[in-house]
């Protein structure tokens, strides 16, 4: 189940009796949790109705008391229990009656209770816990947004700041907040803050425009490594070295840039063979599980290169890695040789 089948549970009244919520988009979490509040929350009878558990500061009783608890006064009662370790492979506080009277509560629930158990940790589905849950409620999983929800959060989220943007800079926005990169570590609290700065800058002005997006949106490591390979593409030496210098500027590790041109290639190695095997742009996009706009800009960054040449840069990469790691190079002058190999185009 997603973030959005857990929203339709809410906007339809058609919510289950207990759902794990789990994950790494926290932001998704408390936004659900928000509009569960004011969508059924009386305040009236908040104290008796609506029940916050940290499951790591209170007792295991305090977290049954509010399980076994009927609602007053209303149809449905909210239990909210985070920090839950119930469902994980190892590290459940519970004793084995405490575990016994979890397991028995999750196989037959109080239809007239909603529970939400909250955890950061990786669920194990194999779990006795987990599997009763599984039979009367549902397991949510909080994954990062995928390009077309990403889109609809940000234009969303900008009207909500009375904002608007055309499709065409909404695209270089998204490109340039790094958020659907593979690796990246943002999550939808940084890109808030990211859209927040943006906006203060506007003003009075309606609409974001490209040049809003680059006097205030830092561009991620990952556009910089285009313009990198780009430059090398073409040969140019001076280009290529520019934005190497710009990277160490801004405080990148000459390990962590090498790991970076090292996977940049190895996408632009599949890339350029599914080419050749006659894939189009739409069918490489999920192969290498990067948005289309993304991909396309693979696609015709590969057209500029021979897969002899990927093969022999590849090559080169895991070479100065290993001179890294066995102490030959230093990081710096491994990165220095690298790249003036690469522009030069050996």
């Amino acid at each position: 189940m997603s973030y959005k089948d857990l929203s339709q549970d809410i906007k339809k009244n058609t919510l289950k009796p207990v759902y794990l919520i789990y994950g790494d988009e926290h932001y998704l979490t408390e936004h659900l949790i928000q509009n569960l509040h004011k969508t059924y929350v009386n305040p009236a009878y908040e104290e008796f109705n609506y029940t916050v558990i940290d499951a790591e500061a209170e007792t295991a009783d305090a977290m049954f008391n509010a399980l076994e608890t009927l609602p007053f006064f209303e149809d449905r009662k909210f239990v909210i229990i985070r920090n839950t370790p119930y469902f994980k492979a190892q590290g459940n506080p519970l004793s084995d009656h405490e575990n016994e009277r979890l397991i028995n509560y999750l196989s037959t629930p109080y239809e007239s209770n909603c529970v939400l158990f909250i955890t950061e940790s990786n669920v194990d589905k194999r779990k006795k816990t987990t599997k009763a849950l599984q039979k009367t409620g549902s397991l949510v999983d909080m994954k990062k947004l995928d390009s077309r929800e990403f889109e609809k959060w940000i234009t969303k989220k900008l009207k909500f700041y009375s904002k608007s943007i055309t499709t065409t800079d909404l695209r270089y926005l998204v490109q340039n907040l790094g958020y659907l990169e593979k690796h990246s570590e943002k999550n939808l609290y940084d890109i808030d803050n990211e859209l927040r700065k943006l906006v203060s800058t506007l003003g009075p002005k309606d609409a974001v425009e490209r040049a809003d997006i680059d006097l205030v949106i830092e561009k991620p490591v990952e556009n910089n490594i285009f313009l990198m390979v780009d430059a090398t593409a073409e040969k140019n030496a001076k280009l290529a070295f520019q934005v190497l210098n710009q990277l160490l500027l801004n405080g990148e590790a000459e390990v962590k840039i090498l790991f970076m041109i090292t996977r940049h290639f190895k996408i632009l190695n599949r890339v350029k063979t599914m080419l050749e095997m006659g894939y189009t742009t739409m069918a490489i996009a999920p192969e290498i599980n990067l948005p289309q706009f993304i991909a396309k800009k693979y696609v015709k960054q590969a057209s500029k290169f021979s897969l002899k040449r990927i093969h022999s840069i590849l090559k080169s990469c895991m070479q100065y890695d290993r001179s890294i790691k066995t102490g030959k190079m230093t990081p710096d002058i491994a990165i220095e040789v690298l790249m003036t190999q690469v522009a030069a185009g050996k």
